[in-house]
């Protein structure tokens, strides 16, 4: 799992499934398919020197899918890393590519490793993972500390008094001109955000603590109210 220190998200990789396969599960679910295939054979296609491992393909498609929920639910912006997830988010990334991984494999022993021993009903865990996806709309995720902005692949253009503002008051704000003029800021100033935030960003090394967004209900938050927006 990789951790890089420009962010608070994690990268999910193809060895990390042996956290919930035994690892022969794992090379066996990779090789070939083909009745005739033989232990040795490369695990290749015709026309292709290469062709990558399914369980690299299933867990960047779960990393793809936990992004998209996360867009898609607009309340959070996502990390500028690309392939990088929320944390709480890795253990169902490899979940549900496990558990893809093994059906993709004819006759192959669904073997995970437990608290409670090496079998485990993985067909449960994956649907945990799904109904975990299913829900991003209505529960937090951990907010990245390098997030993107209203494109959602670059990252945010703050005010250059950023560090000035809470994270209430970020959270409040649409960052639309009129709202920058009531505030006090020119034309100039609000144009050089080309990359706003999207709503209900925080902004970490604020004058306050992290807004902790796993904290509200939903239909409250992110919270918009004018009660507290504030002057910089």
């Amino acid at each position: 799992m990789q951790q890089p220190s420009t962010t608070n998200w994690v990268i999910p990789e193809r060895f990390d499934l042996i956290e919930v396969l035994n690892v022969d599960v794992l090379n066996r679910a990779d090789g070939n398919v083909i009745p005739d295939a033989q232990p040795d054979d490369p695990n290749t296609q015709p026309g292709n020197a290469e062709v990558p491992l399914r369980s690299t393909l299933l867990v960047r498609r779960m990393v793809v899918n936990v992004r998209a929920a996360i867009r898609n639910a607009g309340h959070t912006p996502l990390s500028i890393l690309a392939d990088s997830v929320p944390p709480e988010a890795a253990e169902h990334v490899l979940n549900m590519a496990a558990w893809r991984l093994v059906n993709s494999t004819p006759n192959l022993q669904m073997v995970v490793i437990t608290e409670k021993g090496v079998y485990a009903p993985l067909a449960d865990l994956n649907k945990s993972g799904e109904k975990w996806l299913a829900n991003i709309p209505k529960q937090g995720v951990t907010p990245p500390i390098d997030p993107c902005g209203e494109d959602w692949t670059t990252a945010v253009t703050w005010p250059s008094d950023v560090a000035d503002w809470t994270n209430q008051e970020l959270l409040a704000m649409e960052w639309t001109w009129a709202e920058m003029q009531q505030l006090g800021y020119t034309w100039d100033e609000w144009a050089a955000m080309t990359n706003p935030p999207i709503a209900g960003t925080v902004h970490y090394g604020s004058v306050c603590p992290p807004y902790d967004l796993n904290s509200a209900t939903y239909g409250q938050w992110p919270d918009r109210s004018g009660a507290l927006l504030g002057t910089p």
